[in-house]
């Protein structure tokens, strides 16, 4: 199948606590990874939703390489869109740029499948003009 849908899916994995364990963000029509399966998975092991959702852009790992920079920030406002849903912050239906699909829950956590509107992660970012990290190419 050829990669022309834009949309992109996200699973996220939360443990009992509600710390990222895991997260993963893939193009929906191919299935191809979105950068690294989970750029930003060490930089957030085991933060809270609320730590994610408080960082911004300028607070991602530095990096000289643009495109490095512009994954970084969609990966960012990705699972800062999905957590939001998932806590009711932003509305999470079929229609939204962000729409839940499943979530799952046992005594180990929750497992989230959201599917991301490119156009909800687009907004947020502008073209990266050579500044170091994500800080130059996002909107904060």
């Amino acid at each position: 199948m050829p990669c022309s849908d834009v949309t992109e899916t996200l699973t996220v994995v939360l443990d009992a606590q509600e710390h990222l364990r895991h997260y993963v963000l893939r193009k929906k029509s191919c299935d191809r990874l979105i950068g690294a399966e989970a750029l930003l998975a060490e930089f957030f092991a085991n933060s809270t939703i609320e730590q994610i959702l408080a960082t911004t852009a300028d607070r991602l790992p530095a990096t000289d390489d643009e495109m490095h920079g512009f994954l970084q920030c969609k990966h960012l406002y990705a699972l800062q869109a999905v957590l939001n849903a998932y806590i009711g912050e932003a509305p999470a239906g079929e229609k939204e740029p962000c729409a839940i699909a499943e979530i799952v829950t046992d005594e180990q956590g929750a497992t989230i499948q959201a599917r991301i509107s490119v156009d909800l992660l687009t907004e947020k970012i502008q073209a990266c003009s050579g500044a170091k990290g994500c800080s130059g190419c996002c909107k904060h």
